[in-house]
């Protein structure tokens, strides 16, 4: 793929990552507010169908898992609760190193 695409997936991924923490912490403090609910799926699933999109495919099915959760808690068959909350706050450390792999190492 080329150079210039792989860089703004990242680009944009590094910033949906950080709306998508600011969401959570403010989740944090307002756990029944269901437009924080609303943007972290947004995020989420902006992230995993561009990670899909520029072949970051070990990205977009990691992130399909978490999209999965929030997909439950906005139809309320799954309650947001801190442990969620953390959960998905580590899996942006997560996502962030995988950004950082050079490519040729994440296959291995």
């Amino acid at each position: 793929m080329n150079e210039n695409l792989k860089h703004l997936f990242k680009e944009e991924a590094s910033e949906l990552l950080t709306e998508l923490e600011n969401v959570l912490l403010k989740l944090e403090q307002e756990p029944g507010n269901n437009e924080l609910v609303d943007r972290a799926f947004r995020a989420l699933h902006t992230l995993k169908g561009a990670g899909g999109m520029f072949g970051f495919t070990d990205i977009s099915m990691f992130v399909h898992s978490m999209e999965s959760v929030y997909d439950k808690i906005r139809d309320r068959t799954l309650k947001i609760n801190l442990d969620i909350i953390r959960y998905t706050l580590r899996a942006l450390d997560i996502i962030n190193y995988m950004l950082e792999i050079p490519e040729e190492k994440q296959t291995q």
